[in-house]
């Protein structure tokens, strides 16, 4: 679920309870990825991600703040579990000329100063990856799933080095996951060769990636 930050004002959820959380940083959510979605004169950012928490800590609101012609984000701590999706829309004024996040006051736009480069041999891996699920749902709704490279795998039995792709798409209730897919694309012959099954529940814990790539092996 997209939740929309009307600038100026708190976005929170129904069921996360303040704690004393610390303000995010950008670093503090994998897979951060911004997309900028032009509506006329009017430009959206739809930003995703995974909090990465120790504690079971993890939905998060998203507060803003304007500054001249600086826009800057603010995402703070809220108990839940951890790796729920963090997942919004954000309206950018105009005349804002540079959207940050964090304390650090990291910018995210018009350019992301912390994102991370995907080589050409990782992107072939998430068009493969995007392809399959493509195939898998085709009538599935992909500006509704966050499709992103989490990180490379070898497995323990063949010893063949894999790169992760996680598709996670937002549940219905607040924080709520409604399924979550892992694909393992080999680097040799990049070969789509483990195809992980949905999961749902209220809130995607990371440790339970591991329990689902397992359980996909196959």
């Amino acid at each position: 679920m997209i939740k929309k930050l009307v600038v100026g004002a708190v976005v929170s959820t129904l069921f996360c309870q303040p704690v004393l959380g610390a303000e995010l940083e950008r670093s503090d959510i994998a897979g951060f990825h911004v997309t900028e979605v032009a509506d006329g004169k009017i430009v959206h950012l739809h930003i995703r991600g995974l909090p990465m928490y120790s504690g079971d800590s993890g939905c998060s609101n998203l507060k803003s703040k304007l500054s001249g012609d600086e826009l800057r984000l603010q995402s703070t701590r809220r108990l839940f579990r951890r790796g729920v999706p963090f997942d919004f829309m954000v309206d950018v004024p105009s005349g804002i000329k540079r959207v940050v996040f964090g304390p650090s006051r990291k910018q995210i736009w018009p350019k992301d100063e912390l994102a991370e480069s995907v080589s050409e041999r990782e992107q072939k891996a998430i068009d493969l990856a995007t392809e399959s699920f493509r195939k898998e749902r085709p009538d599935a709704d992909l500006n509704d799933y966050h499709i992103f490279l989490s990180g490379n795998v070898s497995d323990p039995l063949t010893k063949n080095d894999h790169y992760r792709i996680l598709a996670v798409q937002d549940g219905p209730a607040p924080c709520a996951v409604r399924e979550a897919y892992v694909y393992w694309v080999k680097t040799a012959d990049y070969s789509v060769i483990n195809k992980g099954r949905s999961f749902s529940g209220q809130g995607l814990l990371l440790r339970q990636l591991g329990k689902l790539e397992r359980e996909c092996r196959n």
